[in-house]
């Protein structure tokens, strides 16, 4: 599961809030500290997975987990790009996962955020050009669960190597004050979530950041549009890590369904090209705490993004 050619997959160590954490102090332990913390499944994020379950059906069928197997690839890249639509587009789950937020981190007038962003994440081979032969499917499936690296040569090969890329989310010139929330619609386990690299939360990485423009990226690519450019042929720059192969101590880590974390978007990290046979589907929101931008507010440590522009220009208000 994992792109590293020399690096074992450890389990990443989360953290848990203590009861009455205020939102300062909160964001410090994300934001300074680098903590990556637990969010255990509570009433809100159980209203969470039955809107967004409802939407995902409607647009996949019956088992969304297994649309890859039935759906033509065009077709399913079309469910792809629509289901993130009618997320993005829900105010009732906008409004559910404001409240997730606001109970922990930022304060409902200061807020500044991202809508929520559905990510869909099919077994890796499934996005090879040619489907694999019935024989090949049934030898998978006796695999099912087991750890089963991917080189990065092969993913190279495919053409498939920047949609599996390491990097932090303020190369795409993401505020350093910048809190993701990641939340799993389905039980995850380190061979489908994603990796992180803790220890390269307070140290530089190479990398080719400066080479990012923000309005280039939205004009060209934007949000989900990474799988149908990569199914067109369209090559789009996804800042990164340049020597991901020297890269140590990956971690990755498992959550119940509804469950959540919440990390600094200057967190190195990468999905891992799974070889289960089910797709992952989970909810992501970033959000930023209009204080923490002004001189001394709360920030991540910057150690090595150069990306040009800014993010924050078409974040939302709590009104909007």
């Amino acid at each position: 599961m994992t792109i590293s050619d020399s690096h074992k997959i450890s389990n990443l160590q989360l953290s848990r809030l203590e009861a009455g954490c205020t939102p300062l102090k909160a964001r410090r332990r994300v934001l300074e500290e680098g903590q990556i913390i637990h969010m255990p499944v509570s009433g809100t994020s159980r209203l969470v997975l039955e809107r967004a379950w409802q939407h995902i059906t409607e647009v996949f069928g019956a088992e969304p987990r297994q649309a890859h197997k039935r759906l033509k690839r065009p077709e399913f890249l079309r469910c792809v790009s629509e289901a993130k639509q009618v997320i993005l587009q829900d105010q009732e789950l906008r409004n559910l996962l404001l409240e997730i937020l606001c109970s922990t981190f930022n304060s409902r007038p200061g807020i500044r955020f991202d809508p929520p962003r559905l990510r869909v994440v099919p077994p890796w081979q499934s996005l090879l050009p040619e489907p694999l032969a019935p024989e090949e499917e049934e030898e998978e499936e006796e695999e099912e669960g087991a750890y089963q690296p991917v080189s990065r040569s092969t993913l190279a090969e495919a053409g498939l190597l920047p949609l599996f890329s390491t990097h932090r989310d303020t190369f795409y010139a993401n505020p350093q004050s910048q809190i993701n929330i990641w939340l799993a619609l389905h039980d995850v386990g380190p061979q489908d979530s994603f990796r992180f690299y803790p220890q390269y939360f307070h140290e530089p990485v190479a990398n080719d950041s400066h080479l990012f423009n923000y309005d280039i990226w939205k004009k060209d690519v934007g949000f989900g549009k990474s799988q149908s450019n990569h199914a067109e042929g369209k090559k789009a720059l996804y800042p990164q890590a340049l020597d991901e192969a020297a890269l140590k101590n990956p971690a990755a880590f498992s959550l119940k369904e509804g469950e959540a974390i919440a990390f600094a978007a200057a967190h190195l990290h990468g999905t891992n090209p799974h070889c289960c046979q089910s797709t992952r589907f989970s909810l992501d929101m970033r959000a930023v705490e209009i204080e923490d931008l002004q001189p001394g507010g709360l920030q991540a440590p910057n150690r090595d993004n150069k990306s040009q522009g800014s993010s924050l220009q078409d974040y939302l208000k709590l009104e909007d």
